[in-house]
């Protein structure tokens, strides 16, 4: 997708820069896929408030990855 479409749906105003915000929603995927998978860890060690816990921080850091949502049960 090209990063001013990015920008555009992501709301950002014209003095930001697009690479700034493209890099900040970039770092926030990356953030929630770590938790999403220290989170099929403690799935393995049935470690079920731990599971709970990092989807919903993961969720809180970006509500569209799809393995999150529906780890956590949405």
């Amino acid at each position: 997708m090209h990063a001013f479409i990015v920008a555009v749906k992501l709301g950002v105003d014209k003095d930001e820069s697009v690479a700034g915000a493209l890099v900040d929603m970039y770092a926030s995927y990356l953030a929630s896929l770590f938790l999403l998978n220290r989170g099929l860890y403690h799935f393995k060690r049935k470690e079920w408030a731990n599971i709970k816990e990092d989807s919903r921080r993961a969720l809180a850091l970006d509500d569209n990855v799809v393995k999150v949502r529906k780890g956590s049960g949405q």
